[in-house]
């Protein structure tokens, strides 16, 4: 389709009667068509204009309905803002036109004759002619309109309206001042559409031939429409490979194209980031970019195939690890042998952040207290999380030592960061090493050839958290100690040190300090995590929080009981304000979860606790009148009567002490701490 619109055989020739085989134009007498246009001025109804084009004598009646003076010299013309942004948005037609304008001058041109480029408003943009010629008066100044309203009947207003080759000569214009010249004008296309027309005009005393005009100028236009045809193919394969390298310029992983011997063929934008380059880098080396310390061209041959492969990488004064994978390219014909992928490990981090769910989720507002007890610890915590210190919580296990610490984090400047947690207590004394701080690849046996990252790692910009610290075995505090000290972690089996931005926050169940003096903790390790203390108080010691947390997990739970109502009865209050809830929060939690499933009216009574509870209340009648009475003094009586027992019985061994009465040794040291007790006391008793 394209092809017969630009081709000179698919032009419509409305108005032009020409034998191309003969070269025989008829023209009309230019004294009878002067006489005819006079007669047809003066009085259009009785003037005879048979004898004239129907194209022409169509235009003069349209000029003449619209009042047009033949005597008028001046042309409408635009402003001179508004030329300037229709000649920027015929720019590229411009470019592609004035090559060919310049050959059809100078095959036809000469002191007589001059070329338009007008556009499809019929706004005159370019023109071409000789300065010193005698035409030069007749040449429009770029903005002039050559419309058919503005210009009366001419060959550039006959072009664009009826989409052909057209020409106009002599007397045939509308307007007096064009009767000594001839022009030819031919509509140009892209797309199927007219965006402008190209005009030649001469005098008439030049005796040039007005069919090799009409030839040339067309042949001109089909050779302006296949350069604008080419140029707009060209634009919009430039544009593709343009936005294909902003695509990759803008992903978060580092590409790299090599060849076979090495050679970058292409890099994008992140991948120069990574290696703290800039510049160009095609033409260069791969192993040039990846500075690591084996030659990395060589790992590429040797291994061509690559998975998330850990590849320590020297940029200035610091290693970096770098995941690099690849991808073998049957691509010879562009000479590319190999893509690479790389991305830096705290892209990585950030993937596997997101897919262990590494955040923290609760907040201050999601703590819920009205326990005089609880003030104290809230108020530092708040303070701790407008700082960066490292902080130790401490307090018996269930006392919600997590939730704490997550608003903390949630409270700071790394909300949003990482949060990664870990429990020292559970993690075996072979692991924890390689869990805290990562390790390379073929470390140990079992571990992954790709090595792997530690919390450290994954926890940079943000915060870790250490739980059961009191449980971390004494090699490993050393290097935690180490890491604390310098801010970096060496993997297990790695040589390079890995810059890591991490604030701690550790808990304990234990008595940190009594384990310093027992040298089970770590003195300088133990003052280091302990920058700021928060002492968590157990469940017991939280008075009306206990209601309220009661009621809490009942609305949580209640969803389970397909949105029945659920009450706890006064009687089941009782059990909870006077039971010592050695599991604290969490204890609750599971006591009120198993209750509603097992009320069947919708009220949770007291033979709907766990057994441990109801053997409790029945055992306990007088000791729970104490309770609820709130004799607080009496309590701390039996309690330190217990603790003191237990600790004769068994010569002040603590951790058998603690067995005995179902507490840990952190409680046991604080109760000993609180009620004044020297274990060393009862261990020299058994010497005496």
């Amino acid at each position: 389709m394209l092809e017969a619109v630009c081709s000179p055989e698919g032009r419509k020739k409305n108005g032009v009667m020409i034998d191309m085989e003969n070269n025989i134009l008829r023209e009309n007498s230019s004294i009878s068509l002067d006489g005819t246009k006079h007669a047809f001025q003066e009085e259009p109804r009785s003037a005879e204009v048979s004898s004239v084009r129907e194209i022409v004598s169509a235009s003069w009646l349209r000029c003449r309905r619209n009042g047009m003076n033949p005597h008028t010299t001046m042309l409408q013309s635009i402003s001179s803002e508004i030329l300037a942004e229709k000649k920027k948005i015929f720019r590229e037609m411009t470019k592609a036109a004035l090559p060919h304008l310049h050959k059809l001058f100078k095959l036809f041109g000469n002191e007589k004759a001059f070329i338009l480029l007008v556009d499809a408003d019929s706004v005159v943009l370019e023109y071409l002619y000789a300065e010193n010629g005698s035409v030069a008066t007749y040449v429009p100044d770029a903005g002039d309109l050559f419309s058919e309203d503005s210009a009366g009947t001419n060959a550039i207003a006959l072009s664009l309206m009826t989409d052909s080759l057209s020409y106009v000569q002599g007397c045939e214009h509308w307007l007096e001042k064009y009767y000594d010249i001839m022009s030819v004008a031919a509509p140009l296309h892209v797309n199927d559409g007219v965006v402008g027309t190209i005009a030649l005009v001469w005098l008439k005393s030049a005796e040039q031939n007005l069919s090799l005009a009409l030839s040339l100028v067309e042949s001109t236009v089909y050779g302006i429409e296949r350069e604008s045809m080419i140029q707009n193919l060209l634009s919009a394969q430039t544009l593709v490979v343009t936005q294909q390298r902003m695509v990759l310029d803008f992903v978060d992983t580092g590409l790299i194209a090599i060849s076979k011997n090495g050679e970058i063929r292409q890099i994008n934008q992140q991948a120069l980031t990574i290696f703290h380059e800039k510049g160009i880098w095609e033409g260069r080396g791969i192993a040039e970019l990846v500075n690591s310390p084996g030659n990395f061209f060589d790992l590429l041959c040797n291994t061509p195939v690559l998975e998330e492969h850990d590849v320590p990488v020297h940029i200035g004064d610091i290693y970096i690890h770098v995941a690099f994978s690849t991808f073998i390219m049957k691509a010879n014909q562009v000479d590319i042998w190999m893509i690479i992928r790389c991305r830096e490990f705290r892209t990585v981090k950030k993937l596997m952040n997101k897919v262990s769910h590494n955040v923290a989720y609760y907040s201050f507002e999601d703590i819920i207290s009205e326990a005089d007890t609880m003030k104290e610890p809230l108020k530092l915590a708040k303070l701790a999380s407008k700082a960066t210190s490292n902080v130790l919580v401490t307090g018996e296990t269930g006392t919600g030592k997590e939730l704490l610490v997550q608003s903390i984090h949630n409270g700071g400047s790394r909300r949003g960061k990482p949060f990664v947690a870990i429990n020292c207590g559970v993690v075996s004394r072979e692991l924890i090493r390689s869990e805290l701080f990562g390790y390379e690849g073929g470390a140990f046996t079992g571990a992954k050839s790709t090595g792997s990252m530690g919390k450290f790692e994954l926890a940079d910009g943000g915060t870790l958290f250490l739980d059961e610290i009191g449980e971390m075995p004494a090699d490993v505090q050393a290097v935690l100690l180490r890491v604390l000290q310098t801010h970096q972690v060496t993997r297990v089996g790695g040589k390079y040190p890995i810059p890591v931005d991490v604030r701690v926050i550790a808990a304990t169940n234990r008595d940190l300090e009594q384990d310093v003096r027992d040298n089970f903790f770590r003195g300088d390790l133990y003052y280091r995590l302990n920058v700021l203390s928060i002492i968590l108080p157990p469940l017991r010691e939280r008075g009306k929080d206990i209601q309220l947390l009661a009621d809490f997990f009942v609305e949580k739970y209640v969803e389970e009981k397909d949105g029945i109502s659920i009450k706890i009865s006064p009687e089941v209050y009782d059990v909870f304000d006077g039971y010592p809830w050695p599991g604290n929060i969490r204890e609750l939690e599971n006591v009120i979860h198993r209750a509603i499933l097992l009320s069947e009216d919708g009220i949770v009574r007291r033979h709907h606790l766990p057994t441990n509870l109801q053997a409790w209340w029945n055992g306990n009648k007088e000791q729970k009148l104490i309770y609820c009475q709130a004799d607080l003094p009496k309590i701390d009586d039996m309690k330190a009567v217990l603790v003191r027992n237990a600790l004769k019985d068994f010569s002040g061994n603590v951790k058998k002490v603690a067995s005995y009465l179902n507490l840990s040794r952190g409680t046991v040291y604080n109760m000993m701490k609180k009620y004044g007790f020297d274990g060393d006391t009862y261990r020299d008793m058994t010497r005496k």
